[in-house]
């Protein structure tokens, strides 16, 4: 048979509500009709929120992130639930099903270039960077992580972690379709790409409750360049510049497919 808890509402447990200038956070208590703190974490306890729950319909964003038994004397237990909005300190939002979402996340790498940039009055060729051994520069990159959040019952997409990360053989795959990723937590403008922009890295699912599971897609997104003499849907290719019968770097730009392309989801939400 279940706990039951009682919302209390005295003056000594009242709810409460703080707006921070980083969001709101709330406190409820609850009486719970057992001596046994333990049998109340482990539950079920009728009545009592679980993490998770909104406070309530006019506040749906402030959630329940954390609940503290304490037994109290006597046949009672109290239950402090407190609350908190979801981007309160960058606090990730809480797994409920159907939540989808998609993180940035930029990085500056270093690649090595052993040609220099050409530019469009340029004429001439040039001399290999540091004798053909070239130069270290900072590139922007920019990583995007999608959640999808299902229910712990629902398939885990593995055939499609494998299709899309690839494998030794002919590794990861860059879109052939034009793809629509979740809003950045907290917006509502679904992320656009066109063919060619996404290249998948990684995918992978683990547990994030008891009864929902979240799933993770990994992907780096460029732009597709817009250069003359750039193939179309060239943002995953591999530029270069060949030399001429002197070893000197010529002045036209090679641009190679090293990924395969594959065609992906439509959307990932």
């Amino acid at each position: 048979m279940p706990f039951t808890a009682r919302l209390r509402l005295d003056e000594s447990y009242a709810p409460e509500i703080t707006r921070e200038a980083d969001g709101l956070r709330g406190i409820k208590h609850y009486e719970v009709d057992t001596a046994d703190e333990t049998g109340v974490c482990v539950g079920p306890v009728s009545g009592l929120p679980v993490i998770g729950e909104a406070w309530g319909p006019d506040l749906g964003s402030l959630r329940a992130v954390r609940i503290n038994y304490r037994y109290m004397g006597g046949s009672w237990t109290l239950a402090r639930v407190e609350y908190e909005t979801p981007n309160r300190r960058g606090r990730l939002p809480t797994p409920e099903v159907n939540l989808a979402y998609t993180e940035w996340q930029p990085s500056v790498v270093s690649v090595v270039r052993r040609d220099g940039v050409v530019d469009p009055g340029f004429v001439g060729p040039t001399l290999p960077i540091n004798n053909g051994e070239g130069t270290p520069v900072d590139v922007t990159q920019v990583t995007l992580l999608v959640h999808q959040f299902r229910s712990i019952a629902d398939d885990i997409p593995l055939d499609l972690f494998l299709r899309l990360g690839g494998g030794l053989a002919d590794g990861a795959k860059v879109n052939a379709n034009p793809v629509i990723l979740p809003p950045l937590y907290g917006h509502a403008q679904y992320l656009e790409f066109g063919p060619g922009q996404l290249r998948y890295r990684q995918g992978y699912a683990k547990p994030a409750s008891d009864t929902i599971m979240e799933i993770v897609h990994e992907m780096v997104a460029a732009p597709n360049p817009s250069r003359p003499g750039a193939p179309p849907y060239a943002a995953h290719f591999a530029v270069w510049r060949g030399e001429d019968e002197k070893g000197n770097i010529t002045t036209t730009e090679q641009w190679s497919q090293v990924y395969e392309t594959a065609v992906f989801p439509s959307n990932f939400y």
